[in-house]
């Protein structure tokens, strides 16, 4: 749950930092090619003063192009490769493609993690890579569709037809089952889950998907969240149970369900998170008629998926954290709707 804005410091604290930090540098996002090393230099040395006036010779201003040339003098040390160290050209080329890793997975990891202490990476011209600490915003305005207009009209959004519902979850299934040394990683997955009171007559096919989720996260970070569910009030059950009691077999840090404070329509929608920082979203599930199977599409178009996003947190804002025991625990009449006030869930 957000800590309420009148109990935080107005600045973040060091012991605050530092073990957000922590828990950034754990993530999958920021493992290798030096991005959790450089974000631990940058708070490190932004701790110590460097960014400080006044500079002298033995501290010069602290320009983008000083700071990784200084980054890359550490790592060498550090690594045992002082015989190694750059010139201020080439490290210059290298850390600005590092740089703008670390950044834009900083971008990606709070686009699906709902930490409070949010810290960013500042690559405006002068400003070095200061790093920037702030409170994630507690209130989030109600917004059941999304605002940021699509940039250029006239352009079209590419977008693939998957199939029907059971022709989505095979996809799924596939991109959950992906081999680890598969390029792009699947990394997280961001799932919002409504089945609505009048049931479709096409039988949604299940099969496998637990064996799936169960292989996706036993190669995730055992520490960290990499699947989210928001749920709506009618939820189908079969679902639902496959993915928790998945979860709840070893791995259930990993998985995060919350639920919408009272009966919303809402399109169906997941979010597939990649480890080359782009996001596939998948939407249409559980959207046709009686006896009409229903029609899932794709895109990893940045503006389709800009506005899921969007609509994602939104939702996130709104929502409630329920726990596993209140999905799965069964009522007097054997159904888990009495755990769960004013939850329905349908059988299939």
């Amino acid at each position: 749950m957000t800590q309420p804005t009148a109990y935080r410091p107005k600045k973040p604290g060091r012991s605050a930092i530092e073990a957000q930090v922590e828990k950034l540098c754990r993530h999958e996002l920021l493992q290798g090619e030096k991005r959790g090393e450089l974000l631990k230099y940058l708070v490190r040395i932004q701790r110590e003063g460097r960014y400080e006036h006044p500079y002298s010779d033995q501290k010069p201003s602290p320009t983008g192009k000083r700071i990784l040339f200084e980054f890359y003098k550490h790592w060498a040390r550090n690594n045992g490769e002082r015989d190694q160290w750059p010139t201020p050209e080439d490290s210059e080329e290298a850390g600005k493609k590092l740089i703008g890793e670390l950044a834009e997975a900083l971008d990606r990891y709070y686009k699906f993690v709902d930490d409070t202490l949010i810290v960013r990476i500042s690559r405006g011209r002068g400003e070095g890579y200061e790093p920037d600490y702030s409170w994630r915003a507690e209130e989030v305005p109600v917004a059941l569709i999304p605002k940021t207009a699509l940039a250029d009209p006239e352009e079209p959004v590419d977008c693939t037809y998957i199939g029907n519902n059971n022709a989505g979850v095979e996809y799924v299934i596939r991109r959950l089952r992906s081999s680890p040394d598969e390029e792009p990683r699947l990394m997280a997955i961001r799932d919002t889950h409504v089945r609505h009171q009048r049931l479709i007559q096409d039988h949604v096919r299940y099969a496998g998907i637990d064996a799936a989720f169960s292989q996706f996260l036993m190669r995730s970070n055992p520490e960290t969240t990499v699947a989210t569910m928001i749920l709506g009030w009618d939820i189908d059950r079969e679902y639902v149970r496959a993915m928790v009691g998945t979860a709840m077999m070893g791995q259930a840090n990993q998985l995060k369900c919350f639920r919408l404070p009272r009966p919303t329509p809402l399109l169906n929608f997941i979010l597939l998170d990649y480890s080359d920082l782009t996001t596939e979203v998948l939407y249409g599930w559980g959207q046709g008629k009686p006896g009409r199977p229903g029609a899932v599409f794709r895109s990893k178009d940045p503006r389709l998926v800009d506005e899921f996003n969007e609509f994602f947190h939104q939702l996130l804002g709104h929502a409630e954290l329920v726990t596993f025991q209140r999905l799965l625990e069964a009522g007097p009449d054997g159904d888990a709707a009495s755990a769960y006030p004013g939850l329905t869930l349908e059988g299939r």
